[in-house]
């Protein structure tokens, strides 16, 4: 989550930028608006990367001294009947019948996984598998084209607006 909100703050500070300068700027210097949003985003999100990393193996250590080797599902979260079932019933029934369906194979599956745990296990396994990995180039990517579109957003304000 703090991945998603900093890579916001970034792309509403770099668009504020964009916006200042106007469609008028010289390419150079929204190309250094560019740049030093990009850059930002990639600095923030591989730091919280970092930070993520070291929080996961904690935690996946803690598991491992508690109750032994983690278990081979606890690896992947979320089963893929539900997303199956949305769309396989989705297009015949309405995507809320088949939703609600998916959703409920994605509880029963869940409920399998913890078959014969302990509620402080169960716990430490649900903080493991809720922990995302934030990615910092792909999210650096992302920005590229957030502020592609909020440079669009700018010349056609200007546009109007002159």
């Amino acid at each position: 989550m703090a991945g998603c909100l900093s890579s916001i703050m970034v792309w509403l500070a770099a668009t504020v930028a964009l916006f200042w300068f106007g469609s008028g700027a010289p390419f150079e210097t929204v190309l250094g608006v560019f740049e030093a949003g990009v850059a930002a985003c990639f600095v923030i999100q591989s730091a919280l990367w970092i930070l993520g990393r070291a929080k996961h193996r904690r935690l996946a250590a803690a598991y491992v001294r508690l109750y032994g080797p983690l278990p081979d599902d606890a690896k992947g979260w979320g089963t893929r009947a539900g997303g199956t079932a949305g769309r396989v019933l989705g297009g015949s029934t309405g995507y809320l019948v088949g939703g609600l369906l998916g959703a409920a194979a994605d509880v029963y599956a869940e409920r399998k996984k913890y078959k014969g745990m302990t509620e402080p296990q169960i716990a430490l396994l649900q903080e493991l598998g809720q922990l995302g990995l934030v990615r910092p180039v792909l999210t650096s990517v992302f920005m590229v084209g957030a502020l592609l579109v909020s440079w669009m957003v700018v010349m056609f304000v200007d546009m109007v607006r002159y």
